[in-house]
């Protein structure tokens, strides 16, 4: 069987949009990590904590570990940006 990263990352994008919790935390972290997505730290913040508020306890600590690279404002950006999301506007996360 042929794995196809792009692929799975639709699969992911599209469980996290649907509130898999496990999916939310995934994704921030390939968006930390830039595994087939461009790294972008604002965006993991948001997605971990959108899994962290949905009871995930390793996306609390890694948000907190993606927080020591983001300055006080991107963090009230990327706060607004998981408030943005999380009201269903999910899109704009991706």
């Amino acid at each position: 069987m042929n794995s196809d990263p792009r692929e799975a990352l639709r699969w992911l994008e599209q469980a996290a949009i649907r509130g898999h919790v496990q999916a939310q935390s995934n994704l921030g972290n390939a968006f930390n990590a830039g595994r087939e997505v461009p790294q972008n730290f604002l965006k993991a913040y948001a997605w971990l904590s959108i899994a962290a508020a949905g009871g995930d306890s390793v996306a609390i600590t890694n948000r907190d570990i993606v927080a020591k690279k983001l300055t006080n404002l991107q963090i009230d950006q990327a706060n607004a940006l998981a408030m943005q999301c999380s009201t269903g506007n999910f899109r704009s996360c991706l």
